[in-house]
């Protein structure tokens, strides 16, 4: 963490797991950029191609994901409401949603990369 007052923090519970947060101000360091320009084309075979050669596997865990978020999703619906199973059940919900969040998230953040 940077050396600079914090302004404000964030402790969140997200499926059995806690979080903490922190918003500071902080100066952005510059950086150079470089002359060497890339293509990318973004397909369905392939997640990127670039035109320097190198290809990026299509990750098909998100399409897994919601398979698995449908299936939990009528496990819960089933149960009793206050039982016990129905308890167990939601905390499995939430950890998938919580996977599947990610795995967004990492996508995301790899088209971001590339773009």
């Amino acid at each position: 963490m940077p050396n600079c007052k914090v302004k404000n923090v964030r402790i969140s519970k997200r499926a059995d797991n806690w979080y903490i947060s922190f918003k500071y101000d902080i100066e952005p360091v510059p950086t150079e950029k470089v002359e060497e320009t890339i293509g990318v084309d973004i397909g369905i075979n392939t997640l990127a191609t670039c035109s320097d050669g190198s290809k990026f596997a299509n990750v098909k865990a998100y399409r897994q994901a919601k398979k698995r978020l449908v299936r939990h999703q009528r496990a819960v619906s089933k149960k009793v409401i206050g039982s016990k199973n129905r308890i167990k059940a939601v905390k499995k919900l939430a950890k998938l949603h919580k996977k599947a969040e990610f795995l967004v998230l990492i996508f995301e953040q790899f088209l971001s990369i590339l773009a």
